[in-house]
């Protein structure tokens, strides 16, 4: 279509694309399987992959004898119509809107889907299933490629110097990481090792009893705040949603502030930083990336090599070469108390 028609495209997301030019609302007004999945999902409660998988199932519908082209043409352009757009003006809009673009290079291609914003952006590891959607979508809306040239970039990207091959399977099968990211995780618990070395700073049961005066704690709440204002240069605080860690970590704060240490917050996300700051009143920041040290990737104007600033905990076994741990951050004593305060 871009090549005969000039046609242009979205950014894909989840490898899927829309053609680019066509209102938001008229795209709507044609998903109707969309609205039945919902529609199903809405009336039984559920909500998840296979709760969308079972709804799909059950509203689709039987198989008809084929409508003729042109009472169909009709049926379209006369919807278009009642949702206020002529089909004329719709197909113009869409036609001779761009160009075939060229391949990009290799290099540039693989140093994307293994860099921070590529294959590991919200996941510690990759499939090939993952690596040929990825790479999919990094090529550039309309770029002319077969089977072969996405199956045999694919063997390169894996074969690249970046790739790291990972003991663990998946049911797609082997998983793959990169060695940004290794680094990056390697980095993280040396420097948790470290804070767990700094000796413990215990508040005093007093100033921990006035801070939570006048509040009501449950038994593990209480029990999160002896444990946060005891421990020694990190703690790590993990439950569900709702379990009460914004109020006890709320507590803990005041309780180091009325023993007069500076308290700061530092979150991924800028918007989940203002709810930490909001929901604890300690002052909140997002935590900028990491900058690899020489030889790696660097932080780009656009962030598209920003690392983020921290990986999963735990070790993760690795098939072949292991990447040096380079460029550990030594923090200042008095300034690091990190409250790891996870869902």
């Amino acid at each position: 279509m871009t090549a005969r028609l000039g046609v242009a495209w979205t950014i894909p997301e989840k490898g899927i694309a829309e053609v680019a030019g066509i209102p938001t609302d008229l795209i709507a007004v044609f998903s109707t399987r969309r609205r039945q999945i919902l529609s199903a999902l809405r009336a039984s409660g559920r909500s998840g992959p296979d709760a969308a998988q079972a709804a799909c199932l059950a509203t689709r519908p039987r198989k008809t004898a084929a409508e003729p082209e042109q009472t169909l043409h009709e049926r379209w352009a006369a919807r278009a119509c009642e949702a206020g757009h002529h089909p004329g003006q719709v197909i113009q809009a869409v036609l001779d809107r761009t160009r075939v673009p060229a391949s990009p290079p290799f290099d540039q291609l693989a140093q994307h889907l293994l860099g921070s914003a590529g294959l590991t952006s919200h996941a510690t590891g990759f499939d090939r299933r993952d690596l040929l959607q990825a790479l999919c979508q990094a090529l550039p809306p309309g770029t002319t490629v077969d089977r072969a040239w996405v199956e045999g970039a694919a063997e390169q990207v894996l074969a690249h110097r970046d790739a790291v091959r990972l003991a663990t399977r998946s049911p797609a099968g082997p998983r793959w990481s990169t060695v940004g990211l290794l680094i990056v995780e390697q980095t993280a618990l040396g420097i948790a090792g470290e804070l767990q070395d700094l000796p413990a700073r215990v508040v005093a049961a007093d100033v921990v009893e006035a801070a939570t005066a006048g509040r009501t704690l449950s038994g593990e709440q209480q029990h999160m705040v002896n444990a946060l204002t005891a421990a020694s240069g990190l703690a790590v605080v993990v439950g569900p949603a709702g379990a009460g860690k914004t109020v006890a970590l709320a507590a803990a704060a005041r309780s180091w502030a009325e023993q007069g240490r500076p308290v700061s917050g530092a979150a991924v996300a800028a918007v989940t930083a203002r709810r930490l700051e909001h929901g604890t009143g300690i002052e909140s920041h997002r935590s900028p990336g990491y900058s690899l040290p020489l030889g790696g990737p660097t932080r780009a104007q656009d962030n598209r090599l920003d690392y983020p600033p921290a990986g999963p905990r735990g070790g993760r076994g690795v098939h072949g070469r292991h990447p040096h741990p380079g460029g550990a951050a030594h923090p200042h004593q008095e300034r690091w108390r990190h409250s790891g305060v996870g869902g």
